[in-house]
């Protein structure tokens, strides 16, 4: 859908990764790995297609920011393939990307002055990876809190469950106090 939409279909599919207005990075860290911009990208039919994709979101950003400098479209490319090397650090999304630029149009970014450039740009854009990284590494302490206060396995009680069925059938029946003659 990002690859070939049309604006409005583009801000349609991006509702989903936000609650209530705001960024939900749980939703965008969903995104399947096969549909991340490091395995989009591993021929050339495929970057060129990211490339694209990733130029036209940026310009398309860059024309809605009131700015008396804006990047040419060389400049453009050059971010765009420079976030398609960045993306195996962290394995973006094209989704993130065009989150991101949507964060930088309101201004949840910090305020731009008077350009943009590449500096500028991947200044603003770590600000958002950040985020995201804080939102992964929230998820994974509660997950390890989670494991933490079930206690270790090996203490746990377990129930032995092999036997013959009859056996099985008269554990249960005293265990809840059943007769076989009822």
């Amino acid at each position: 859908m990002l690859l070939t939409g049309n604006k409005a279909q583009i801000q349609m599919a991006l509702v989903q990764y936000r609650d209530m207005g705001q960024l939900s990075y749980n939703k965008v860290l969903r995104i399947p790995v096969e549909e991340r911009i490091p395995n989009l990208v591993k021929d050339k039919e495929g970057r060129l297609r990211v490339l694209t994709a990733l130029t036209a979101a940026l310009k398309s950003a860059f024309d809605n920011i009131y700015l008396k400098s804006k990047p040419g479209e060389d400049a453009l490319v050059m971010i765009a393939d420079e976030i398609i090397n960045q993306s195996h650090q962290d394995h973006l999304s094209l989704q993130d990307v065009v989150l991101f630029l949507g964060e930088l149009l309101s201004g949840n970014c910090g305020k731009l002055f008077d350009r943009i450039d590449m500096p500028t740009f991947f200044e603003k854009f770590e600000i958002y990876r950040q985020k995201r990284w804080e939102e992964i590494r929230n998820y994974r302490d509660e997950l390890a809190c989670r494991f933490r206060d079930m206690g270790r396995t090996d203490q746990r009680p377990t129930v032995n469950l092999e036997g013959d069925a009859s056996t099985m059938l008269d554990l249960m029946q005293s265990y809840y106090g059943k007769d076989e003659s009822e």
